[in-house]
């Protein structure tokens, strides 16, 4: 039986799976990826190179578990982490690389948004931030500008996996979206924003269109993988991977990607911009697009949440091996211990021009709640809360009513969440993906596309997903959740 490669590299690590025609997975692999911090800029310096070779590894061991002959792979597709990027020289050398929580660009980011923000939104459907390559360019020009001179091309991180395993440097549209140098209603690059951020110089890549076959794999990776010169495939980025990977592509429906953020995205025929400049528009597939109302910070201060209450309580005698699954185990114990408790972890309505100062704060109704026992319980609930009041704006926004959403990512996970959002979206479907990969998923279904063994992505879906990919869930906890909600808008939202 045939299969695909999917190279999946994400923030905290690099996935390989090897998948069959049905979405089936046949080997995994996952190496993870380290960053380094440095505290004078408050800046991740990432090793390309170095996460390029503990890809191949990856791949290596993916291929060896699964066992399928070297004939049997068909097609390789990458999709990476949005934001993070490489600059190179036109050698194709490396002269620096970021992942996307790397936040060295904030002076820069102050400056060009107060200038030019309403006018970057207006081109690119963008507001000015760290995340984007642009402004870390303009970072590299005032604070190293012989390296800035050097720096000939923009490399996103899937497209610099895409140029090593194949030697051609192209851009697909949903990562080129996010360098802020790209029109994303017309997309093309766009020649007012390179002029706008000065970066004539810049040797701009070809364009590929989501799902295309860009080149063959090199003979010699292709000789130490053990498999024939194999097609590969530029798939989308790893959030409109996982929307495709999760099954859902009629128009208005909603998938929230629980990660170490949480973007809502809603599936659109065409491209909407909203006038009050709140959220982002995400080119799709060739006929769709997505608008993202993020709910910002989620799983990674869920992480730090659950590991600093760990190391606490690990100093207590006795509870020396206490970890996060015990404290999840713990959750399910103190579901309904909110007693009132609204709080705010980070999570919140997305308003991409308007900045948010607020980090942490509770909210707790009288001197009897035991606040401890509450904040669990309520980080869910505060994300919960978010992803409604985003679904709520994407609404507002595109004039549809939302009637189904899907969750998937590492956040779906919870049983208290998955309690909890059908309790609060009681008159929509409401459903969570079974496993974690519908991002390896998504770039298998463009790979399978590609090579002409679908006729499109919808042929696809129907399917793969004949077996099904997701449970339906239904809402059984919900005492005063509404009330909490409507709190919890007027205090944060």
């Amino acid at each position: 039986m045939s299969h695909v490669l999917a190279f999946d590299i994400g923030t905290g690590g690099v996935h390989v799976n090897v998948i069959d025609r049905m979405g089936r997975f046949a080997g995994s692999a996952y190496e993870e990826i380290r960053y380094n911090y440095v505290k004078e800029y408050d800046g991740l310096d990432w090793d390309a190179a170095s996460s390029w070779e503990s890809s191949i590894r990856a791949a290596e061991k993916a291929i060896a578990e699964s066992g399928v002959p070297r004939d049997g792979i068909v097609a390789a597709a990458v999709t990476s982490q949005r934001h993070g990027m490489v600059f190179t020289d036109g050698d194709g050398l490396e002269i620096l690389a970021c992942p996307n929580l790397d936040g060295r660009a904030a002076p820069q980011v102050e400056r060009f948004a107060a200038q030019y923000g309403e006018r970057v939104y207006d081109l690119t459907a963008r507001w000015p931030d760290v995340y984007f390559p642009a402004l870390r360019l303009l970072w590299l020009r005032d604070n190293r500008p012989d390296d800035f001179a050097r720096v000939a091309r923009i490399l996103m991180v899937n497209e610099y996996f895409i140029y090593k395993l194949t030697g051609r440097m192209c851009s697909e549209w949903t990562n080129a979206a996010e360098t802020m140098l790209f029109d994303t209603g017309n997309r093309a690059w766009s020649a007012d924003m390179i002029r706008l951020f000065g970066f004539e110089k810049l040797r701009m890549n070809d364009l590929a269109a989501p799902g295309d076959v860009v080149e063959r794999i090199r003979p010699e990776l292709a000789g130490r993988l053990g498999i024939g010169r194999i097609p590969v495939i530029a798939a989308v980025s790893d959030t409109q991977a996982a929307v495709l990977g999760s099954g859902f592509v009629e128009l208005g429906d909603v998938v929230a990607v629980n990660g170490s953020t949480t973007p809502v995205l809603m599936i659109e025929d065409h491209f909407l911009k909203d006038p009050l400049r709140r959220i982002w528009v995400d080119p799709y597939l060739k006929n769709r697009w997505l608008l993202e109302s993020n709910c910002l910070q989620s799983g990674m201060v869920h992480r730090k949440l659950l590991d600093h209450l760990a190391e606490l309580i690990r100093m207590i005698p006795g509870q020396e091996s206490f970890d996060r699954d015990d404290l999840y185990r713990l959750l399910e114990k103190l579901e309904d211990r909110t007693d009132g408790v609204v709080s705010y972890f980070g999570s919140r309505r997305f308003h991409v021009s308007k900045k948010d100062s607020k980090r942490l704060q509770i909210t707790f109704p009288n001197e009897q709640t035991n606040v401890f026992a509450a904040i669990l319980p309520s980080y869910v609930e505060n994300l919960a809360f978010a992803i409604a009041a985003n679904i709520e704006q994407l609404e507002e926004i595109s004039g549809r009513r939302v009637s189904r959403l899907c969750l998937t990512g590492g956040g779906s996970r919870s049983a208290h969440l998955k309690r909890i959002m059908p309790a609060l979206l009681a008159d929509r479907e409401v459903v969570v993906t079974r496993d974690l990969e519908t991002t390896s998923r998504g770039a298998a279904i463009q790979a399978w596309t590609a090579v002409g063994e679908y006729a499109d992505v919808e042929a696809a879906i129907r399917e793969m997903s004949a077996s099904g990919w997701y449970d339906r869930l239904t809402g059984c906890y919900a005492p005063r959740l509404h009330e909490r909600y409507q709190m919890w808008r007027e205090l944060y939202g």
